[in-house]
């Protein structure tokens, strides 16, 4: 039989990996299938973890706070394709993109408890990005040899540079959490290095996030004392220092010249939003996708309250397979003119286009479900580990219904897929929590 405890492992190890590989071949086809590999495993042990619970006798679904989100959203699927006469392949790459991590939630809750598994679990996540930091190092190396540092120059094993830094800050907030909050001395490196790992590629809207997350934890948890005032004052000013020294060299090799300092000022975060994202030629001209996809909406498509079918407006999907529909919005502005990629960098666009209005309103319900959910869960818990779980479940929440302006955060694999890593680790801390308490046997502490 086999343990799916080690299938786990693989798969988080390949889907951090397995883009450094990606580019090495020149068949077309096999950079294509490459990036695909922790789909297909995750394919697999979920059909393991359907075999075994059917072997059991078991044919129920567990209960937790994705199934109805799971029913709804595959219903809006099946009806927006119908409608739209979306084909069956389409159909499946898209409902893949948008759910694979979403079966590695529910394989994770499926596992049985054990403790040092968890521990391991754990550490491979710390490691497949402690590891980034050496060949981040010889990115750097290698572009100012070259003379092409700019602000993509490192991404380790990861798509891109923000892809890595959007990834390690669920772990980073865990480790603070363990390390600030509850005084848990041995994650002390493991903040070093994962802040190191997401301070380098300089993915702006992840350190930017985790600054008023630590600002949180700081005034929650540290003002109540002198001593931890003073100590907490030691790690902040060198942190800070970290940030603003490498931004400052990175971005002033690089051809914006704009650095950290300007992405936590407020009149230029409102500048940014309100300004730069109405000009083309400013940056990914986010605001101006609004109203096109609502123009596009009310004059192209079937109903705007179910789009236009998955896998066909501005998804991962649709650029990859450039549908009629894609057409719409690929280019939109000549902003390859300007020297930019011609697709969307945000997740609202392609779920407002594909799923319409009820698309919409279905992920935006659950997001904002799902930061209450962890909350209550994370006032509530007594237990250590499940309250650290709680926490970067919650954070992370807000990080996802933020980064859906930003980025295509739900469908980039490496990021939706730590979160749910982490969510899936929660539910089973919390459901070993509610067995032992069913049993009478005292919880014990793992971290």
């Amino acid at each position: 039989m086999v343990n799916l405890w080690y299938l786990a492992y693989l798969i988080i190890i390949i889907c951090y990996i397995q883009y450094a590989f990606s580019g090495l071949f020149n068949i077309p086809i096999v950079n294509k299938i490459v990036p695909q590999i922790d789909d297909s495993l995750i394919i697999v042990f979920l059909f393991l973890i359907i075999f075994g619970r059917i072997k059991r006798g078991i044919y129920s679904i567990s209960k937790n706070h994705f199934n109805l989100f799971v029913l709804i959203l595959t219903a809006l699927f099946i009806i927006s394709a119908t409608v739209n006469h979306v084909s069956l392949f389409v159909f499946f790459l898209s409902f893949k993109s948008y759910f694979v991590y979403v079966a590695f939630f529910y394989c994770i809750t499926q596992l049985q408890y054990n403790a040092p598994r968890i521990n391991r679990f754990l550490r491979i996540i710390f490691w497949c990005f402690f590891l980034q930091l050496p060949i981040l190092a010889i990115q750097f190396l290698i572009a100012l040899e070259n003379g092409t540092l700019n602000d993509d120059t490192g991404f380790g094993t990861f798509p891109d540079a923000n892809n890595l830094s959007y990834s390690v800050f669920f772990p980073l907030v865990f480790v603070t959490y363990l390390y600030f909050v509850q005084g848990q001395k041995a994650y002390k490196w493991h903040f070093w290095l994962l802040l190191l790992v997401l301070v380098l590629p300089v993915g702006e809207f992840a350190i930017v996030g985790y600054f008023f997350i630590f600002i949180f934890l700081l005034s929650t948890n540290f003002l109540r004392s002198k001593k931890a005032f003073k100590r907490i004052f030691y790690i902040v000013v060198p942190m800070l220092i970290v940030i603003f020294a490498f931004s400052f060299f990175k971005m002033s090799k690089s051809y914006n010249g704009r650095s950290i300092f300007a992405t936590i000022n407020p009149v230029f975060l409102f500048s940014w939003i309100t300004h730069t994202q109405n000009e083309v030629s400013g940056g990914a001209q986010r605001n101006l996708y609004f109203p096109l996809t609502y123009v596009n909406l009310m004059k192209y498509s079937r109903s705007p309250w179910i789009g236009f079918g998955p896998g066909m407006y501005a998804s991962n999907i649709a650029f990859q397979l450039m549908p009629a529909t894609n057409n719409l919005v690929y280019d939109a502005f000549n902003q390859t003119k300007y020297g930019m990629d011609p697709d969307v960098d945000s997740q609202i666009i392609p779920i407002w286009g594909e799923f319409g209005y009820a698309g919409v309103i279905v992920f935006l319900g659950f997001i904002i479900f799902c930061f209450f959910y962890f909350y209550i869960e994370y006032r509530h818990a007594r237990d250590m580990q499940l309250k650290a779980f709680s926490f970067v479940s919650m954070t992370g929440t807000v990080f996802l219904l933020f980064g859906f302006y930003v980025a295509h955060v739900w469908e980039t694999q490496t990021v939706f897929g730590t979160l749910m890593m982490f969510y899936g680790l929660f539910y089973l801390r919390r459901k070993e929590i509610r067995a032992q308490v069913s049993s009478g046997v005292k919880q014990r502490e793992i971290i």
